[in-house]
């Protein structure tokens, strides 16, 4: 009913504030933990999962791996030798330790998950620049649709307004900036790759806010001679375009694409009206006895 990009873009959503980010942990508890940890996975529908046929070998499937040879072999216990005896096995290494004891498991799940959270940011930072580096190479800019997640008036941070694309399944912040009064290009202030690219970056003349779910924004032509006002709300779809940088690591940023710009109308066709028009603001009175952790962005609110 409202386009397939506002499709995208609340199925993101809801994924994201109706799921936790998995993590490794050590199932049940001891004598110094209150709760266990909750063992069911959402997308399985289990109430208890492990996994250990992993063909890239997580050092977790390996502690499964351990956990199950002891089963087989009869062994119920995490090693043959008392626990405290460090000294005897420092002595005689080739003892056999079946697997990892309670205390043991829960330092290394916690590394685990550590080293998984690293590995996940590592992979988004890359898969950045591989981006960057392809746009470079084509010696263009990516212009596509991205949905109004949040719209943030913020005297410290600046304003901008979080936009999601559903293209690279990426949110981005972006900065509401208005043209140089001197002139300077906003390519080289902004420190934007330009080398061989045929294209220019228009800004916005000035921007209104028109409460908390509601922005108004002009442009004009670059001759000064027409003008265009845009109003966005939450879920609007807009024109966007992605820039590699000049910097150092290597990055992009998101702009909103004028209404004067030569590539404008391809891009804004692609938008039904529907999805342009997005939905307004409305504060709703909290139910008593609900706290509310998040809203429909997946933002914390102000109100609990």
């Amino acid at each position: 009913k409202h386009g397939k990009m506002l499709g995208l873009c609340v199925e993101m959503m809801v994924m994201r504030a109706g799921m936790q980010q998995a993590e490794y942990f050590v199932c049940g508890v001891d004598d110094e933990e209150d709760d266990e940890p909750n063992p069911h996975h959402f997308a399985l529908n289990f109430d208890y999962y492990t996994h250990f046929t992993s063909p890239i070998r997580r050092y977790p499937d390996v502690m499964v791996h351990r956990v199950l040879h002891a089963l087989l072999e009869g062994q119920l216990k995490p090693s043959d030798r008392p626990e405290e005896d460090d000294e005897e096995e420092s002595e005689n290494p080739s003892r056999t330790r079946y697997f990892q004891n309670r205390k043991d498991a829960k330092e290394l799940v916690k590394t685990c998950n550590t080293k998984k959270l690293n590995s996940r940011r590592c992979q988004e930072q890359l898969d950045r620049a591989v981006f960057c580096i392809f746009l470079r190479s084509m010696k263009s800019w990516f212009y596509t649709v991205g949905s109004v997640l949040s719209l943030n008036h913020s005297a410290k941070d600046g304003d901008g307004i979080a936009v999601y694309c559903s293209q690279l399944g990426r949110e981005s912040k972006v900065a509401l900036r208005s043209q140089d009064p001197d002139g300077e290009s906003n390519e080289s202030k902004l420190e934007l790759f330009m080398n061989g690219v045929d294209d220019e970056l228009l800004l916005p003349s000035n921007w209104e806010w028109q409460g908390r779910g509601a922005l108004q924004i002009t442009w004009k032509s670059k001759d000064g001679s027409d003008e265009q006002v845009q109003k966005l709300q939450m879920l609007s779809c807009v024109p966007i375009v992605i820039i590699p940088t000049n910097t150092v690591p290597i990055d992009y940023a998101m702009f909103l694409v004028s209404p004067f710009h030569k590539k404008f109308t391809g891009v804004h066709g692609e938008i039904g009206d529907k999805e342009v028009d997005g939905f307004a603001w409305a504060e709703e009175e909290d139910e008593e006895g609900v706290e509310i952790c998040f809203d429909a962005s997946g933002y914390p609110t102000e109100a609990t």
